[in-house]
């Protein structure tokens, strides 16, 4: 008898690969906060930009389009706040709201592309990943 893992039906709330949505979700905010805390760390010097990628990535591909504009507005929504608390050259309000802004475009538009190649990977499995 062999197994065949595509003949199996997904219960809700798990992934192709059995792994629970919000297990994945968890992981990907535990790897924001580390990434955000390596951004603190280091300054306004080095830029980690790429690296916020990683958890959208994860979180997208795992559970779905909304948790991946989730994952991308908190990582938009956290920078400020450790550029706030990280930097001691006053930078305006508005400024530090236009670079979010900016931030969460850019990232919001990964996700989506991530979630896109996810759907054309896995056509038939689109209710799972709403």
């Amino acid at each position: 008898m062999v197994f065949d893992p595509l003949s199996e039906r997904l219960e809700i709330g798990q992934t192709s690969n059995g792994m629970n949505r919000r297990v994945m979700q968890a992981f990907g905010a535990i790897l924001l906060f580390a990434i955000a805390l390596g951004d603190y760390a280091t300054g306004i010097e080095v830029h980690f930009t790429c690296f916020y990628l990683i958890p959208i990535l994860l979180v997208t591909w795992f559970s779905g389009r909304r948790a991946g504009f989730g994952m991308a507005l908190f990582s938009a929504l956290l920078w400020p706040v450790i550029f706030v608390f990280g930097v001691p050259v006053g930078l305006t309000k508005g400024t530090l709201l236009w670079n979010a802004l900016n931030r969460l475009i850019i990232l919001s538009a990964f996700a989506w592309c991530t979630w896109a190649i996810n759907e054309r990977r896995y056509p038939n499995d689109r209710k799972r990943r709403l």
